[in-house]
């Protein structure tokens, strides 16, 4: 069932109240002018979010806010440079003073000592050498003038009493990718937020080739797609079994003000999903073979876009729209299974997602207050619609779940371990009951079915099977 106007608006303000069988579409929150989206969001006009250098940077910079974490920092002439902290690069920054204005920040007490000190407690003259030493300097800043992709712009920093506008140049640039092997695409954009991005491998292939989807993970509000993968391991395996890969950056929880706040990352894994097959030819994809993978929270996505019904809408006027999110198989590695708190409670006894559904998690908000509001979040239907538990359904594809940590003993729970295996079994039951293939592993725990010895061999061998139609 294709989703209207008037149930898009429920989702973005109140909630699906109760109807949990309608479809959201990812287009709408993730790609549509920020003009369109007043009916969806809690809008502010320009607001992407803060930069960091952790993500895309530094070849990938954007106007608009900013913060940079230096790493190394040293005062000369009419500014300074700084060597940023980043996943993927070293590189070296001059920073040159042309002009400043007062701000009402007053300059704290630096404790020198601290792992992060901050620029607004120093005056920009004033600051302190760092070499090396461990410590990281945050400077929030507004950037502008981008040229040559970020070798070159006009930033604003934020020191004590003034902020300060400078000419910023990059002196130095390497490559340190954290694979053996570097993507062929790097920072594919799927959406004009400076998180939704592609790292591409292309398998070499005549024909066209499958896709497999990482996702990593980082609690939907940390991590970045230039990590380890997201946990899941078999790059070159992928590759050599004629497997492309993508991995992917997504907003993280709450970005845009999307409520609720979990919608901006799932929404995201769909639509990276439609904009890949939206580029099939050109980047030689089979439409038909497209998996999911992740760990922790990217397991979840991976789940949930799995379980999801089709987000693809063909009465769209954005071809990316139009295309399907459907997925052939999906694997989550240590991940959660559900966003009910009162089934996390009962399943494994932990305090966790009180930050998924409440956009403005109030003043000393607890896991209590998250269990005390779940029927207001069943009635709006955030649950039911964002939950991979409730949404696994006959038509869902097989999946595979592995944990790193023992299976606990028969009534044991482990509240402090958000990684635990006993997320695992509940959905195992479910998915038997409908009938729908899932393989499980944890520690002490073997999959019964040897045709799949692993994570990566089962991705693989579904990849090649003939599409279900």
């Amino acid at each position: 069932m294709k989703t209207t106007n008037k149930l898009l608006a429920l989702l973005g303000i109140a909630g699906l109240a109760g109807l949990s069988n309608t479809t959201c579409r990812a287009a709408d929150a993730a790609q549509a002018p920020y003009e369109s989206r007043r009916d969806l969001v809690t809008w502010t006009p320009g607001e992407l979010g803060i930069q960091t250098f952790r993500d895309d940077w530094p070849d990938k910079i954007y106007a608009g806010p900013a913060e940079f974490r230096a790493l190394e920092i040293e005062p000369v002439k009419d500014g300074f440079t700084f060597k940023p902290e980043s996943y993927f690069a070293t590189c070296a920054y001059k920073a040159v003073k042309i002009s400043s204005t007062p701000n009402n920040l007053k300059p704290g007490k630096p404790d020198l000592a601290n792992r992060f000190l901050e620029s607004k407690d120093f005056h920009v003259d004033q600051l302190p050498r760092l070499t090396g030493s461990g410590q990281t300097l945050r400077m929030p800043a507004v950037i502008s003038d981008v040229k040559n992709g970020g070798a070159a712009f006009t930033a604003v920093f934020s020191f004590a009493e003034e902020d300060v506008t400078c000419k910023v140049e990059r002196t130095d640039y390497q490559i340190t990718y954290s694979v053996a092997l570097p993507p062929q695409i790097r920072s594919m954009r799927y959406g004009p937020h400076f998180r939704q991005t592609i790292d591409f491998w292309k398998a070499e292939s005549d024909k066209p080739t499958p896709v497999l989807v990482m996702i990593h993970g980082g609690g939907w509000g940390g991590g970045c797609k230039t990590g380890n993968g997201g946990g899941i391991g078999g790059l070159d395996t992928f590759l050599k079994q004629g497997i492309s890969v993508a991995r992917i950056n997504y907003r993280f929880n709450g970005m845009d003000h999307l409520t609720p706040p979990v919608a901006a990352p799932l929404l995201d894994a769909a639509r990276a999903v439609q904009f890949l097959r939206a580029k099939a030819a050109e980047l030689n994809i089979d439409k038909r073979r497209f998996a999911a993978a992740g760990v922790s929270a990217g397991g979840i996505s991976s789940l949930w876009l799995a379980f999801h019904p089709d987000l693809a809408d063909p009465n769209s006027s954005d071809p990316v729209a139009r295309e399907s999110s459907r997925l052939v198989c999906a694997g989550g590695q240590d991940t959660p299974t559900t966003l009910d708190p009162q089934q996390e409670q009962d399943w494994t006894g932990l305090k966790w997602g009180y930050g998924c559904f409440e956009s403005s998690p109030r003043p000393g908000e607890t896991f209590q207050t998250f269990l005390d509001r779940r029927d207001e979040f069943l009635a709006k239907g955030y649950i039911q619609e964002f939950s991979p538990w409730y949404l696994a359904a006959h038509d869902s594809p097989p999946v595979y779940l592995g944990f790193g940590s023992p299976m606990p003993k028969p009534g044991e729970k482990e509240p402090g371990n958000i990684h635990t295996a006993l997320w695992g079994p509940p959905l195992m039951e479910k998915m038997k009951s409908l009938g729908v293939e899932c393989h499980m592993t944890a520690q002490g725990l073997k999959d019964a079915d040897p045709a799949y010895p692993g994570f990566v061999a089962f991705i693989c061998q579904k990849l090649k099977e003939e599409p279900r139609k």
